[in-house]
């Protein structure tokens, strides 16, 4: 039997087997005009725990306006694919359960919102062959779970005509206001450039290089630096996480990490420090303790992923970190492969032996407490600690335990770079996104190196560069553009955010404050319209030097600087469409006249 549902949008219907021993009931609430809850309460039957049952959630959308793209959270294409061939899921460890349907003038058509950010959600948004509109699937407790009591699903449809990036704010905000997914609040050290050892050393790793490379990067304006992965491996090769797990220095490398560290803190600058928190390697001392409390063996990788449901492997994770807080006196940490707690398709080794051992079913729910765990532990000891953790895993249940979001891995890739701090801004609230680790070319020129800070101009700079390579104008570009971003952080990150075009890669993004507004434009010959705010900004990362602007009836005096802070060219009172010859990856100040 199917339960029918009616929306603003169109009917609903729910799809489950009736004799699944479970009862539903279904209510839809209009919180705001254009904005349907609907509300699914399961009930196991005679009021015992059971095994949830799978089902599915659907709609025709007969109410939909015309879309012509669709938006998800990590989405690098905008096309609106067929309903057959559109899907996505969510879960603890990845993505956001929010999907967007984009009509004319780039306003919303539907966007939709899930509550059970947890467990595994497969949704489907997509065309309808029939009607060439969009329809909407989403599919619930897709894999297995434990026995448990009544179970409460919420979905947002917000079908305004209104821009779409504020529906997906207002989606997102509904999750914040969930006890369940309440964020925790970065500290203002989260919100500063940050210097990171990955790309630039890879594994390749000492204490001391690091010390001089840090009192470089302090005369650039960044205030952290991330140790990444190679601190705790004594030779490379054969497999690249194949000594992860002990969590001990290498002696060799780092013969003394509290001195390091307190080096380090000498300098101005705080430490963060990378741990592969699922990998226990193959020649890791560890290895035997756990041998039995594994998930699955990654064999590209030389190493095993930790079985989270065991409580020993969280006491475990846990100490390791909450011990070298206490021991090296560290500021933050990079937890990384958090997404690789899970199956991969393999079969769950917990069903040859009933769940022995384990307190969990639920692979999620074990993450879940886990990461509450570490999180609890360590805030009582700094409550200021940074604790990064990398995209995919960024949705409203990773928000409670990180308070830095970065761009998954897109080294010298500035497209990526740009369209994945995008979305993040889209999707984190006041959580602190920050970019991939930017990187360009030793023979670079200064234009040309400078698109790698542009292109992610509306999130925290990460850069992973030898500082004592760099060429005299790359070291005079860069030095100006951390400033710039410093000095106007407040309108970049805090400014209202506005993601142009999105089917174009954001080829226009915009952050306003009360008295400035800022736009990065990524494409040429675009006709750049202002935003009436006292002072106005506009970054040409077009990559040409020709750029238009819209100045209405109003009259502007204009500024155009250099991509070393240098002002070029100035002029009085122009008013219109006035086309300027702007300074590869330089910019325009326009102040009111």
């Amino acid at each position: 039997m199917n339960e029918t549902i009616n929306t603003a949008l169109g009917q609903f219907f729910i799809y489950k087997d009736e004799n699944s021993g479970w009862s539903f009931s279904t209510t839809c609430t209009t919180i705001e005009d254009g904005v349907d809850v609907i509300n699914i309460l399961l009930s196991p039957e005679n009021g015992e725990e059971k095994v949830p049952p799978k089902f599915t959630l659907y709609s025709k959308c007969e109410n939909i306006r015309p879309s012509n793209y669709r938006w998800t959270p990590l989405s690098e294409n905008m096309c609106m694919p067929p309903d057959w061939l559109c899907e996505v899921y969510s879960e603890l460890a990845w993505s956001v359960p929010v999907s967007c349907a984009i009509g004319e003038h780039y306003n919303n058509s539907a966007t939709f919102t899930i509550s059970d950010a947890y467990r595994k959600v497969i949704t489907k948004l997509g065309i309808n062959e029939y009607t060439a509109h969009p329809s909407f699937t989403a599919e619930f407790f897709t894999v297995p779970e434990s026995p448990m009591g009544p179970q409460k699903l919420s979905i947002r449809i917000d079908s305004r005509n209104i821009p779409y990036y504020k529906t997906i704010k207002s989606g997102v905000e509904w999750l914040e206001q969930m006890p369940e997914y309440s964020p925790c609040i970065p500290p203002q050290s989260a919100w500063e450039p940050v210097y990171s050892t990955w790309y630039n050393f890879h594994q390749n790793i000492h204490d001391e290089p690091i010390i001089k490379e840090c009192s470089d990067a302090i005369k650039f304006g960044m205030k952290t630096v991330i140790v990444d992965d190679g601190w705790e491996i004594d030779k490379t090769g054969g497999g690249l996480y194949r000594y992860c797990g002990d969590w001990e220095p290498a002696v060799a490398r780092f013969p003394n990490m509290a001195q390091f560290v307190e080096k380090i803190h000498e300098l101005g600058m705080k430490v963060m420090l990378w741990f592969s928190v699922p990998f226990v390697g193959d020649d890791s001392k560890l290895v035997k303790r756990f041998d039995k409390m594994t998930l699955i063996r990654r064999n590209g990788l030389s190493t095993r992923v930790l079985d989270p449901r065991f409580p020993e492997v969280r006491e475990y994770l846990a100490s390791v970190y909450v011990n070298a807080l206490k021991a090296w006196k560290l500021d933050g940490f990079k937890l990384d492969f958090i997404d690789n707690f899970s199956l991969r398709g393999n079969p769950d080794p917990a069903l040859e032996d009933n769940y022995a051992g384990r307190d969990y079913k639920s692979i999620p729910e074990a993450t879940d407490a886990l990461l509450s765990e570490v999180s609890k532990a360590l805030r009582a000891i700094k409550p200021d600690i940074m604790i990064e953790f990398r995209q995919g895993y960024i949705g409203p249940a990773i928000r409670k335990y990180g308070n830095m979001l970065r761009a998954a891995d897109c080294p010298a890739d500035i497209l990526r770079n740009r369209l994945r701090t995008v979305s993040l801004r889209l999707t984190s609230g006041n959580s602190a996104v920050h970019s991939d680790m930017i990187e360009w070319p030793r023979d670079a020129t200064a234009q040309f190196a400078a698109l790698e800070i542009l292109a992610i101009l509306f999130s925290v700079p990460q850069l992973s560069l030898k500082l004592e390579d760099l060429t005299d104008d790359q070291a005079r570009m860069m030095k100006h553009w951390i400033d710039f971003w410093c000095e106007h952080k407040a309108t970049l990150m805090n400014g209202e955010f506005i993601p142009l075009e999105p089917e174009c890669c954001f080829p226009i993004v915009k952050a306003l404050s009360e008295e400035e507004a800022i736009t990065a434009v990524y494409t040429p010959n675009r006709v750049i319209g202002i935003n009436e705010k006292n002072t106005e900004i506009i970054v040409n990362a077009t990559g040409e030097e020709r750029m238009f602007i819209d100045l209405g009836d109003a009259r502007y005096n204009i500024e155009l600087f250099n991509t070393f802070g240098e002002m070029t060219t100035s002029m009085q009172g122009a008013s219109g469409v006035t086309s300027l010859n702007v300074p590869l990856s330089g910019y325009i100040k326009l102040h009111r006249a």
